[in-house]
């Protein structure tokens, strides 16, 4: 019961910041109908991305989807920052066919490869940005991994990451790891492992950021999930 209390008041706190989502839905929808009657494509490209986000993000808060419908969101998501960086970094998806079926909160990715594009791979100057999601099965784990060749986090950074401490509230990066752990682990227990590798040397400097997840506790929330419908 206290930790569906703590799920319950996660969720109070993410739609405190959200408004209207219909109102938004509907005018990036106008934006998209215009672009198209103008002919501008790119313009309706992103308008059309940016829908398929926003849905996603104002989707029932006890919805879960699949590890497929992750990485779709996670490519239409890179879709528009290649556009907001001008094409400087490449992504590469390593992904095991077996794991696609697996049901995840939504938006666990989408976070991690944020930060690795802003605080890591659009810091590059000479080179071009490369990162890896990966997903695949270890031992008894679903892993979920980020890696990227940016300038990598200090270590005291990663020990206060390490150590799950309260982080200011002006350090998006922070945050937004605390959330997608916190959140993982309200749904999946504490068996949830978070695992960070980095190095500020240049130029090896990069950050490989890695979530597992225990198969059993995926296994029975896929098939509650499966009963409900």
């Amino acid at each position: 019961e206290k930790n569906e209390q703590k799920k319950h008041q996660a969720e109070i706190q993410a739609l405190q910041s959200q408004i209207n989502p219909h109102f938004i839905v509907n005018t990036l929808n106008s934006i998209r109908f215009m672009a198209q009657v103008a002919q501008f494509e790119g313009i309706r490209k992103m308008a059309e991305a940016l829908v398929t986000i926003v849905s996603c993000s104002f989707r029932s808060n006890d919805s879960f989807y699949t590890v497929r419908e992750e990485l779709d969101m996670l490519k239409t998501y890179e879709y528009l920052m290649q556009i907001r960086y001008s094409n400087s970094f490449e992504v590469d998806y390593q992904v095991d066919e077996d794991c696609l079926d697996y049901l995840l909160p939504r938006l666990i990715l989408q976070p991690v490869m944020e930060n690795a594009i802003t605080h890591g791979v659009a810091e590059l100057v000479d080179e071009l940005g490369q990162i890896r999601i990966s997903v695949s099965k270890e031992d008894d784990f679903l892993c979920l991994s980020v890696w990227d060749n940016g300038q990598g986090i200090e270590k005291e950074k990663i020990l206060e990451l390490e150590r799950n401490q309260t982080q200011s509230s002006n350090d998006n990066r922070s945050i937004g790891l605390k959330n997608v752990l916190a959140r993982l682990r309200l749904n999946f227990g504490p068996g949830v492992q978070f695992l960070i590798r980095s190095s500020t040397d240049s130029p090896d400097s990069f950050t490989h950021i890695t979530f597992k997840l225990p198969l059993e506790t995926l296994s029975k929330q896929k098939t509650k999930e499966e009963n409900h419908d």
